[in-house]
């Protein structure tokens, strides 16, 4: 297979994981449609850019968290946007059971800051490295780590509240 072919067939195999990774960042299903659109639209117009023998998840992902960053510059607006459907988003076999706390913890992440829903998105659903997602989003390593430690302290404490309300609910 050719590069220009071997490229595009990448790019098609990640559309999945962009497209859950963008409505992880703008919280709005058209939004992460617009975002997925522009970073195809400029993955595929760079495409000669990419060194291929590295990594062209962490270049795509790279790609779009830079047009977010600049999205979100030249808006000034961070929040106020609505959450990404987690059900539609997580399309799954896997049991009733795992697919409703897949739903409950990605509904979960809507309570954290973009930063750190950035940060823990990258890490522990698209399995980046502390030092890759720091890479993608341009910030040291050292944010990265510090921004997961909020984002987990915040979601455990939206934990321990949701359990409290479903067990009060329960009780009722």
């Amino acid at each position: 297979m050719n590069a220009t072919k071997q490229f595009k067939s990448d790019l098609v195999d990640l559309l999945p994981r962009l497209r859950r990774y963008a409505g992880n960042l703008t919280r709005s299903e058209a939004d992460a449609d617009d975002l997925l659109q522009a970073a195809c639209m400029r993955i595929l117009d760079r495409w000669m850019q990419f060194q291929p023998g590295s990594d062209f998840d962490r270049w795509a992902f790279t790609v779009m968290s830079s047009i977010n960053r600049n999205h979100l510059r030249a808006e000034g607006v961070r929040k106020g946007r609505g959450l990404v459907d987690a059900g539609e988003e997580l399309t799954s076999s896997d049991s009733p059971e795992s697919n409703k706390f897949r739903e409950e913890v990605f509904s979960l992440l809507g309570y954290l800051p973009d930063n750190q829903r950035q940060v823990i998105t990258l890490v522990y659903i698209e399995g980046y490295t502390y030092q890759e997602a720091a890479s993608i989003l341009d910030v040291p390593v050292g944010t990265v780590m510090s921004r997961i430690a909020r984002g987990r302290a915040r979601l455990s404490k939206k934990m321990t509240e949701f359990g409290q309300s479903q067990n009060a609910i329960a009780r009722g």
